[in-house]
């Protein structure tokens, strides 16, 4: 009776390892991508296009850097671009760090980011720090509802903004989440307040 029931165990853990084998993937379907205009971007079509959709249409600049720019359109530029094109415009009227964070935080919903929390941030731990975070008169973080997300921004005022923001530099760690890594990290101060931000890519 025991060698049945061993000799059943023994099939059971067989059968078990073969239903958790891979199975080998099934080769992908090719496809022929239309070729890119010169100066534009080629989108493959799709089920209902005869034509494919050439997309947005670069981002003419001006020759002055400091000239003010046009707003990018949908797509064309990075989550970072769009955090700091609101943060260099709406810094100079926000009453407090937190209504700046709940104003990047729609910016990263627009730009289609993660979904966010917005909260105060307080002196100490900080996720995307190998330090603890000191030397602010106060802070907000905008950081996603899923962990493993590589995103972390943050608004901060401190009395010495530069050295603050160059403190936050020594400190980033761009892989606090173990697997994923940000690939992206934007920096700028306007007035007393500084913007951190670490921010997976594309």
């Amino acid at each position: 009776m025991k060698k049945i029931i061993s000799l059943l165990l023994c099939i059971a853990i067989v059968l078990s390892f073969a239903a958790c084998g891979k199975k080998p993937a099934a080769p992908a379907p090719e496809v022929d991508l239309p070729v890119a205009p010169e100066g534009g971007m080629a989108v493959a079509p799709g089920p209902d296009d005869d034509q494919p959709d050439l997309g947005p249409t670069p981002i003419e600049t001006a020759d002055d850097p400091d000239a003010p720019s046009e707003a990018p359109s949908a797509g064309s530029a990075s989550l970072g671009s769009a955090l700091l094109e609101v943060f260099r415009a709406e810094a100079g009227s926000a009453a407090s760090v937190k209504e700046l964070a709940e104003k990047l935080g729609a910016a990263s919903d627009k730009a289609d980011g993660p979904a966010l929390m917005i909260d105060d941030a307080a002196e100490g731990y900080l996720p995307g720090f190998t330090q603890d975070v000191t030397g602010f008169k106060s802070g907000a973080a905008f950081l996603p509802m899923i962990g493993s997300i590589p995103y972390a921004g943050y608004v901060f005022e401190a009395e010495d903004p530069a050295a603050f923001l160059e403190g936050l530099k020594e400190i980033a760690d761009p892989r606090w989440n173990i697997c994923t890594e940000a690939e992206e990290t934007v920096c700028e101060i306007v007035g007393s307040y500084v913007l951190f931000a670490m921010l997976p890519g594309d």
